[in-house]
């Protein structure tokens, strides 16, 4: 409960606008210095306005230590020497420039900041020009305690510096990583549907004067296919959008779904039979988006390139992991360059890995193609 009660103050004040905070700042440095001289006041005569110059002129190092903290710190420390050869100085004084010696080091560039320390050097042996060949204690106790002070400032900036570092880098790992995402979403879906469109209208072409039934059917099959395209690679476009923009995307394809897939590639005189092996039951859904975009990728090689007349498609649920596997019955020991070795079977394995599952490809002894890959699960949808 009490870190509670102090939480609240700290996350309104961090709310506070930076020149209002650096400001009430000045302001009570002013207000304290002027209860001091009420208390103890300073001679009589024009000493009292220098004071008062002197007094103006460390606040206003205090309301410009963000904006310009090499500055303000210099100016600071200099009317600091000023009131001590004077006789002048108030307290409060070398509390306001220790902030600024802080504020030097936090909110300067490296370079400006790293003037920190010659200026507290040269600043110490201003103000203690009188005592210090007497006693050297405090003189270089003061020296100590300010650059630590700056110390703690400068480090405290370049460890945000560098946490900044790591989490622009993280950025643009993050941002690399769902390009190749999407470039391989675009691939998967471009791929499918363009070659099962080739497909059937080399088919409608050839039953167009023959039999303009069937050749009717398979433009219906066409429009489908088009039309699915569009929905999909609207959804992974819509991945782009900014935050807040509505969302309209459908919900990405599972394996429940592979019958529909089935039955659309049947279009395309390719018979796809899906079975299911084990309890089927929920999965993760990075797991299940990428496990039906291999069986889609592979089934989309086997219509492109394999001549192949079958194909079967086995989803088998294990207890720790869940496996597709694909097989066909066309050329699989001539496949043609760029197809399964290139980058449809690139993109399976980038998928298969991302989960730290496995991925075996290649033709079958008694011919044929096969492809299997399975995704270790850690239980929990």
């Amino acid at each position: 409960m009490r870190i509670d009660v102090l939480a609240r103050p700290v996350a309104r004040l961090r709310r506070v606008p930076a020149p209002a905070v650096d400001g009430g700042l000045a302001g009570i440095f002013i207000a304290a210095v002027v209860v001091e001289r009420v208390l103890d006041p300073l001679p009589d005569g024009p000493i009292v306005l220098v004071s008062a110059v002197l007094t103006l002129v460390l606040a206003g190092s205090l309301a410009l230590r963000r904006r310009l903290p090499l500055a303000a710190f210099l100016i600071g420390a200099v009317a600091l020497c000023a009131e001590s050869l004077l006789n002048i100085g108030s307290v409060f004084s070398p509390y306001a420039v220790q902030v600024g010696a802080y504020s030097l080091g936090l909110y300067g560039t490296p370079t400006r900041a790293r003037w920190g320390p010659p200026i507290i050097l040269a600043g110490v042996l201003v103000y203690f020009a009188d005592t210090i060949r007497a006693q050297a204690f405090e003189p270089v106790t003061v020296l100590v305690v300010w650059v630590a002070t700056w110390a703690v400032g400068y480090s405290t900036a370049r460890r945000r510096e560098e946490q900044d570092r790591a989490r622009r880098a993280i950025r643009r790992q993050v941002v690399a990583e769902e390009r190749t995402r999407i470039a391989r979403e675009l691939h998967d879906v471009v791929a499918h549907h363009v070659s099962v469109i080739g497909v059937l209208a080399a088919a409608a072409r050839r039953q167009l004067e023959r039999d303009p039934g069937k050749a009717s059917a398979a433009l219906e099959s066409i429009e489908d296919s088009s039309r699915q395209a569009v929905v999909e690679m609207h959804g992974l476009l819509g991945f782009l959008r900014q935050e807040g923009d509505v969302d309209e995307l459908a919900p990405a394809p599972t394996l429940r779904q592979l019958e529909a897939l089935a039955a659309q590639l049947s279009e395309a005189r390719l018979s796809v039979d899906v079975r299911v092996e084990g309890e089927e039951r929920a999965l993760p859904t990075s797991v299940e988006l990428s496990a039906y975009r291999v069986v889609q990728e592979a089934l989309t090689n086997t219509v492109k390139h394999a001549d192949a007349s079958t194909a079967e498609v086995r989803v088998r649920y294990r207890p720790q992991e869940v496996e597709v596997e694909i097989v066909d019955d066309g050329v699989g020991q001539s496949v043609a360059p760029g197809t399964y070795g290139g980058h449809g079977l690139v993109g399976m394995r980038e998928r298969v890995a991302l989960h730290g599952g496995r991925l075996t490809a290649g033709p079958r002894p008694g011919g044929g193609y096969a492809v299997q890959a399975t995704f270790p699960l850690d239980g929990s949808p």
